[in-house]
């Protein structure tokens, strides 16, 4: 994927995506649900 270029799933789901680690990364569900309660 090219730097600043949007990236279109379809609709598809993202599955297996790593936790984040630097303030700039996505987080996932599990990481969100983690913090959340």
């Amino acid at each position: 994927v090219q730097n600043g270029a949007t990236v279109d799933m379809g609709n598809n789901v993202v599955t297996n995506v790593a936790n984040g680690t630097n303030a700039t990364d996505a987080v996932n569900k599990g990481q969100l649900d983690e913090v959340a309660g």
